[in-house]
């Protein structure tokens, strides 16, 4: 079975929908992301290596019944200005993801807890956290998308 590569380039919004389509009359997995709390609220770092800290919890949504391995999941911090990434200097952070599973099945759903400790160049809060995920179904369809999770 071919291995078809589709890439997903997600908004700013904490929900995301990826979408399913037909190759060739073959369907692959389709995805909901969703993060809560959106926005997080950043609150004083218990870490000192760092100013800030935060969490959220990422839901993965399979809606097409196809059920899906998480190949890779990586996550990280930026400056961020009204919701857009923004470089103006080196972001320190240190992100810890915490999973049950790799796997989410057809029509169901996985949470992924992730917590946060970052320091931004200006030193203020607003930052976003882009998680990027990647997903090969049960067809061996791979699936890559990202989602981003404000912080205030």
């Amino acid at each position: 079975m071919a291995l078809l590569l589709c890439l997903f380039l997600v908004g700013c919004g904490g929900d995301t929908n990826t979408s399913a389509d037909s190759v060739q009359g073959e369907v692959y997995a389709e995805f909901t992301l969703t993060t809560n709390p959106n926005p997080v609220n950043a609150q004083p770092s218990t870490n000192p290596d760092y100013q800030w800290m935060g969490g959220f919890t990422l839901t993965i949504s399979e809606t097409a019944g196809i059920g899906s391995d998480i190949d890779a999941i990586s996550a990280g911090v930026s400056e961020s200005a009204g919701g857009i990434a923004v470089e103006t200097g080196e972001v320190f952070y240190q992100v810890s993801i915490n999973a049950d599973t790799n796997r989410v099945e057809g029509s169901s759903n996985t949470n992924i807890s992730f917590d946060f400790f970052y320091l931004l160049p200006d030193g203020k809060r607003e930052a976003l956290v882009i998680v990027d995920l990647v997903f090969v179904d049960d067809n061996e369809f791979v699936t890559e998308t990202s989602v981003r999770t404000q912080v205030n």
